[in-house]
């Protein structure tokens, strides 16, 4: 009984998951070599399938585009030719039109990749000039700043010696003084 059930689960998950790998697999298209003979019928590819191409080449088109070339095909089979010519200069006038555009977009680009250059390294000029002059700012405030501590300390030495000279001038006046009236008075 223990076999049986253990069987039973077993194939429930593998059904089960095999079940999910599949739903896993859906937006896969695979392209394989009888696709690229053209015994096989064309593909629709949607958003977010995966392709696969085994092919040596292969032409991925938009769906304006499929619909120029079935109606292409169409005219070429069943109708009148003429209109598959005028069709076909249509399809060419297309491109040629987006091919212009994509000159157009890409000397555009171009030139603004060019602008973008050339204000960039004129920036970085600008930038490396102004690091230079910030140096030479630090380096002459740091001189400046030198040179007021000395300044501040030739004053103190100079406010000392000033200091020095009063109280020697005062200590000769009290001796002359002190001279003078032991000479006038003492004498």
């Amino acid at each position: 009984m223990n076999k049986i059930a253990f069987l039973n689960l077993f194939i429930f998950l593998f059904i089960t998951t095999a079940g999910y790998s599949q739903a896993d697999n859906s937006n896969f298209k695979d392209f394989e070599q009888s696709f690229c003979l053209g015994s096989a019928p064309a593909m629709i590819v949607v958003n977010n399938d995966i392709v696969r191409i085994s092919c040596d080449s292969a032409w991925i088109l938009n769906k304006t585009r499929y619909h120029l070339m079935a109606q292409a095909t169409e005219y070429v089979l069943h109708k009148d030719p003429n209109e598959s010519l005028k069709l076909a200069a249509q399809y060419e006038k297309s491109l040629q039109s987006c091919s212009q555009n994509y000159a157009d977009i890409m000397t555009k680009y171009q030139l603004l990749a060019d602008d973008c250059s050339k204000t960039m390294h004129e920036t970085q000029s600008t930038i490396q000039g102004m690091r230079n002059d910030i140096d030479k700012a630090q380096s002459k405030l740091k001189t400046a700043s030198q040179n007021l501590e000395d300044t501040q300390k030739a004053l103190a030495r100079e406010n000392r010696k000033s200091k020095q000279k009063a109280w020697i001038f005062g200590a000769g006046g009290i001796g002359v003084g002190l001279l003078v009236g032991v000479i006038f008075f003492g004498g």
